[in-house]
């Protein structure tokens, strides 16, 4: 169990060297949270309309509702408290003392991270349904939005229970502190909950996009641009998933290893870093309608001549 009566910061690590690493990293959170925040009100507001029955967007929606919480959670606690030396004794002590916030933080962490295992299940899913069964693809997808919704909410809370019942606690970090637990169930920890997640989501990728690649022979030229645009994204997302999910199982197979290699914490969350920021940028730089809408020229007459000669997202997908 952990001392709840002190808290220690760690005095060897240089607060110049700390502080700056966390200024470098917000030069890409920053923009990259501004970035998607513009994305999402495009998709959700601004041409809302044009997306709506584009259910491979809807469940996207998702992906970017969850990079942007983990960027902004980040700027503002994450990795504020973890490389900003100077705030370490005075809020290591009131976090161990008062341990609720630091828990909802550690909860909806992880919370989010699972959700972006089950996202890229749904959006893997949907490009494969969308090859081998166009013809009743939209039917299906329709019926069953809304239940894909609700499995995206809920079933990321069969990786977190395990925090929800433990205690929470600063665990000193570099020259700040993190968020950690001590398990109230010996065998159950957050870091093979969510590398099942992971596991399971990777498998399933696997296995659509072999399907799907299978399927693309027979698709109409226009067809294969959309399904083009959506192997580049979700292979990216994909790509991403490798990187996470190597860095997850070190915490499973190795728990000595953060000690011996600190800097391996560091990397995890650089893994979803480029997780988190990268995916939206693919998304705006492959999907010519998508850019048009969120950069859209002076020349408003013009463009909208051109983009309707642009292969663009079929409207039920």
């Amino acid at each position: 169990m952990s001392d709840n009566s002190s808290f220690k910061c760690n005095l060897e690590f240089d607060s110049t060297w700390e502080i700056s690493k966390y200024i470098f990293q917000l030069i890409y959170l920053v923009p990259g949270a501004i970035f998607i925040a513009d994305m999402l009100y495009v998709l959700t507001v601004k041409q809302w309309k044009f997306y709506t029955d584009n259910y491979y967007i809807r469940i996207f929606v998702f992906e970017l509702i969850t990079s942007l919480f983990l960027i902004i959670q980040d700027i503002f606690f994450g990795r504020l408290t973890m490389y900003i030396t100077p705030f370490c004794p005075i809020l290591g002590p009131y976090f161990k003392q008062n341990p609720a916030l630091l828990k909802f933080q550690m909860v909806s962490l992880n919370y989010v991270r699972a959700s972006k295992s089950v996202t890229q299940f749904f959006l893997t899913l949907n490009r494969m349904t969308c090859v081998i069964f166009p013809t009743s693809h939209p039917t299906y997808w329709s019926k069953n939005i809304n239940l894909v919704i609700i499995l995206n909410i809920f079933l990321p809370f069969g990786a977190i229970w395990i925090i929800m019942i433990s205690e929470v606690y600063p665990n000193p970090t570099y020259g700040g502190f993190s968020s950690n637990y001590n398990r109230a169930i010996d065998w159950a920890t957050i870091s093979r909950f969510q590398s099942l997640y992971l596991v399971i989501s990777m498998f399933f990728t696997i296995i659509f996009t072999i399907l799907t690649f299978y399927g693309l022979r027979k698709l109409a030229k226009r067809v294969k641009y959309f399904e083009k645009i959506l192997c580049i994204v979700t292979f990216f997302l994909t790509f991403g998933f490798i990187f996470v999910a190597c860095f997850q199982f070190v915490w499973v197979f190795c728990w000595t290893c953060s000690e011996t290699y600190p800097s391996l914490y560091m990397f995890q969350f650089l893994t979803y870093d480029f997780l988190n920021v990268g995916t939206p940028i693919v998304m705006v730089i492959i999907n010519k309608q998508l850019r048009a809408h969120m950069f859209p020229s002076q020349k408003t007459t013009d463009t909208r001549i051109q983009l309707k000669s642009i292969p663009s997202f079929p409207a039920k997908l």
